[in-house]
């Protein structure tokens, strides 16, 4: 399992991505338009291959017992880690980036499935570490 400060700057790599998908998609050409939605699929299902993980692993904490609630699969609970603020950010610059560039290309919005995956991830992080205050319930 990778570290919480490495998970901070993948939201951001993603957001470069998805502008690269759009800039790339207005292109005339149709080979430059399939490929910014062959990049925006691929973080797509990138995305939900994570998410599926970090599920997985939340839903193992919870049969050992400990309190899983669903928010913990989507965004980073408040587990007063400092680093939380900057992934915060991150991920709030990843879905505006998102959210603004399928003006130009609807399929960007697909592009912040990383960025679920990652707050999933994040939580799962959190409580192998042992920030969480774990919940016997």
């Amino acid at each position: 399992m990778m570290g919480r400060s490495q998970l901070v700057r993948y939201p951001l790599i993603c957001s470069g991505l998805i502008i690269l998908s759009v800039v790339v998609g207005q292109s005339d050409a149709s080979l430059l338009e399939r490929a910014g939605l062959v990049i925006v699929l691929g973080l797509f299902l990138l995305g939900s291959v994570l998410w599926g993980v970090a599920f997985v692993l939340l839903v193992r904490a919870q049969t050992r017992g400990e309190r899983v609630e669903v928010p913990d699969m989507f965004w980073p609970t408040q587990d007063g880690d400092p680093r939380r603020r900057a992934m915060v950010r991150s991920l709030t610059a990843l879905y505006v980036v998102g959210l603004v560039s399928s003006m130009w290309e609807p399929f960007a919005v697909l592009g912040v499935m990383p960025g679920v995956a990652l707050a999933g991830l994040w939580n799962t992080a959190a409580r192998s570490d042992g920030a969480v205050g774990v919940e016997k319930g």
